[in-house]
Formats: structure tokens, C-alpha cells, sequence
């Protein structure tokens, strides 16, 4: 049996609301620094091109990043247009210049991977090839090709959206590096999730977003969910049966599903719009 209540655990809302990090990520740090060099009509696209570059994928090409720094070029105003350079000297090196011509961000490609360095930080990626990633993938038949399924999540997102799903496959891809088990991706103006999350997630938060509904082949070994302040307006009778706590509060539900995940116990409902039960 499980629960449904209506209570609300402010504390527990204070503590995933405090966020445990104060530094500025390196993409935040960039972009405070080349923001004027853009119109608003195209900081948006401009933002997510420098959320790419600050982490790209490992399967990351020089004609990828080069592409990238073009499209920088192409948005930037024309008195600003040289403060973005790829190719320097005939090589895989592109960089990004300040307004007093200062460096701030730097990828160098080398026969086995690229240096991205920026924020006085600098990270070496062991580049790893499509073919690759997909001939590991198909080694095994439980094996999830993460990159390509949240790249393509990447390309659909709407012009507003892009520069936040690149925030949270970055987040998806801390988690999955460092075996983290809990994944927020609260206050992201996201419109849709990927139906595939790193497989160690037990917490999945997504409150404060623009969730219409949740994926019908969530997968995962998710046991607690946030969703609350969204959008939804049903819950999918396929969630995975691991889940043993639901938080859904101050969505659009307006019924139950048939079938509920097997191990729940809790499920906060409070502020829906649901008129009876099954």
C-alpha cells in the first residue's frame, strides 16, 4: 500500500533548494565576459554554442568545434568578429579573446584528444570516435549509448530551451563520471526530459520546470521523483516499478493511472486537479 498526502516537507524543500556549490561554471564565466559581442536577437543561440564548448562531448570533432566557433563568428557584431579565431596557425586550435584581447577560452586538438582550457582551469579529453562509442554500446546488450541519445534531445530542444538542455546533459554526464546517484535538474525551463538517465539515479529532481508529461519508457532505477510545479497533466502507467516515492504537487493531474509503480509507498498530490480515484 502507499500514501497519499498533501503535506508538504518544507525542510526537505530547504535542503534540495540550497545548492551546495558557489563557483561560477566555466560557461557562465565566459559568457559574463563576451555577452555584449551579441545581439539579443541571438545571445540565446550564442549561449548554447558556449555551453557546447565549455564541455563537449567525447565524441567531439575538430570540424564539430570548428563549426561552433563559425556560428559564434557569424552571430557575433562585425567589431567583434575577430575576437573568435579557429584554425590559428593552420591548426586544431581555436580560442575565444576578450574585449581587451585577453584569451578565455582555448580547445587544442592532438591525435588522441583536445585540451579545453578557460577559468584558469585546464581538462584533457581522450577523444572518443562514434564508431567506438557505438561498437562498445553493442558489446553488451544492457549498454546505453547516453551521448547520442541526449545529443539528439539536444537538437530538438526549441531556441529558448538549448542552452538549459546542454546545462542538463552536462549534469547528466557529472553523475554518470562520478557515480552519482542523486540528478537535479530543477528551474531549467525544461519542456521534456530524456527517456534514458544514468542507470545509477535514485533521485531524480525536477521541480520548478515546464513538464507537460514524463516520458512513457522512463528508464532507470529511480526510487525517489520530484516533479512538483510543473505542468503534468497525467502520470504514465510505465514508470519504473522501483519508485517508492512521489513528489507531484501543484501540476494540472487530473487522474490516477490503472497502475501505479509497485514499490510506492508515498505520493504527494497536493494542488492537482483530480476529482476521484481508481
Amino acid at each position: 500500500m502507499f500514501n497519499i498526502t498533501n503535506i508538504q516537507s518544507t525542510a526537505r524543500h530547504q535542503s534540495i533548494s540550497n545548492e551546495a556549490s558557489t563557483e561560477v561554471p566555466l560557461k557562465e564565466e565566459i559568457w559574463n565576459k563576451i555577452s555584449a559581442f551579441f545581439s539579443s536577437e541571438h545571445q540565446v543561440e550564442a549561449q548554447s554554442c558556449i555551453a557546447y564548448l565549455c564541455h563537449p562531448p567525447e565524441t567531439a570533432s575538430p570540424e564539430e568545434i570548428k563549426s561552433k566557433f563559425e556560428c559564434l563568428r557569424m552571430l557575433a557584431f562585425p567589431a567583434y568578429a575577430d575576437n573568435i579565431q579557429y584554425s590559428r596557425g593552420g591548426a586544431d586550435q581555436y580560442c575565444i579573446l576578450s574585449e581587451n584581447s585577453q584569451e578565455i577560452l582555448s580547445i587544442v586538438f592532438n591525435t588522441e584528444g583536445y585540451t579545453v582550457e578557460g577559468g584558469g582551469k585546464s581538462v584533457t579529453y581522450t577523444r572518443v570516435t562514434e564508431s567506438e562509442q557505438a561498437s562498445s554500446a553493442s558489446g553488451s546488450k544492457d549498454a546505453v549509448n547516453y551521448e547520442l541519445i541526449w545529443s539528439e534531445w539536444v537538437k530538438e530542444a526549441p531556441a529558448k530551451e538549448a542552452a538549459n538542455r546542454e546545462e542538463a546533459v552536462q549534469r547528466m554526464r557529472d553523475c554518470l563520471k562520478n557515480n552519482k546517484t542523486e540528478l537535479r535538474l530543477k528551474i531549467l525551463g525544461l519542456t521534456t526530459i530524456p527517456a534514458y538517465i544514468p542507470e545509477q539515479i535514485t533521485t531524480l529532481i525536477l521541480d520548478n520546470n515546464e513538464l507537460k508529461s514524463l516520458p512513457e519508457n522512463l528508464q532507470g532505477n529511480i526510487k525517489t521523483l520530484y516533479a512538483n510545479s510543473n505542468q503534468l497533466t497525467s502520470i504514465p502507467a510505465t514508470l519504473p516499478d522501483t519508485i517508492q516515492e512521489m513528489e507531484l504537487s501543484i501540476n494540472r493531474i487530473t487522474e490516477l493511472p490503472e497502475r501505479l509503480p509497485s514499490a510506492l509507498q508515498s505520493l504527494d498530490l497536493f494542488h492537482n486537479k483530480i476529482s476521484c480515484l481508481p
